[in-house]
């Protein structure tokens, strides 16, 4: 009896210590390396730099005009600053809307991708969601409209997630117009998201020069006065911790 009531006394005490076991949850900061910031943070180089008519008119009656990166540049740089194992690029959901951006267009497609990024040796994954259109056009496939659309979804995402050719969509800030927030109709990033995204490039730049080139940059573009503001103290800010 004495046996039974020990070995029962003992199962016991190992519930309790298993109760008793708890998991810890360690965060650490994500943060990309030296020789990443400095690819990420170089200009686009001019002959990779694209322009193609936009809707509207200028002022003076002329076509407005946007400059943009190809695909191909997206993806250079994705293979360059994480290698081409580490990254991927997914669509999550497609659909199609009657909306003509121009007079021969039958439609558009638009989708969601999501970009990920991995790195298997600190064992981590970042996700940047982001949506991209296009239009649909009479005798071109579905599918080649399908494909330009996950393009330009790529191209936000690379931007707004890691700041690859941020320096050319920054220049869409002149094209929206003043106080706007939403996504404008032809697809420009809006303004609190390309806020958000320049404060993280100018807290990881590592040059006052730049730096000062981004603060004309803001203070010449349509962002509102809080949003000029808020750039304006990063900025700042940074110039004087690189200057100590």
């Amino acid at each position: 009896m004495e046996d039974i009531r020990h070995n029962m006394a003992k199962k016991k005490t190992r519930k309790k210590n298993k109760r008793k076991k708890s998991v810890a949850l360690v965060v650490s900061e994500v943060k990309l390396t030296d020789r990443q910031l400095a690819i990420i943070n170089t200009p686009t180089p001019a002959q990779f730099i694209k322009t193609r008519r936009t809707r509207g008119k200028n002022q003076d009656g002329s076509p407005k005009m946007a400059q943009y990166v190809e695909g191909g540049y997206t993806v250079a740089k994705l293979n360059e600053i994480f290698g081409p194992l580490n990254w991927n690029w997914e669509i999550i959901e497609h659909g199609q809307s009657e909306r003509k951006l121009d007079n021969t267009s039958e439609g558009e497609v638009w989708v969601r991708g999501r970009l990920a990024v991995t790195d298997h040796a600190k064992g981590y994954k970042i996700f940047k969601d982001s949506f991209g259109q296009h239009s649909i056009y009479p005798g071109v496939p579905f599918g080649d409209s399908l494909k330009s659309a996950s393009t330009d979804a790529l191209k936000k995402a690379a931007a707004q997630g890691f700041g690859i050719a941020l320096d050319v969509y920054w220049r869409q800030l002149e094209e929206l117009p003043r106080g706007e927030v939403e996504k404008s109709k032809n697809g420009t990033v809006s303004q609190e998201a390309l806020v958000a995204d320049l404060s993280k490039k100018v807290k990881a730049c590592q040059n006052v020069a730049q730096l000062m080139e981004w603060g004309r940059k803001v203070n010449e573009s349509q962002l509102s006065a809080k949003h000029k503001d808020t750039l304006n103290a990063i900025i700042r800010h940074r110039v004087q911790e690189l200057e100590k």
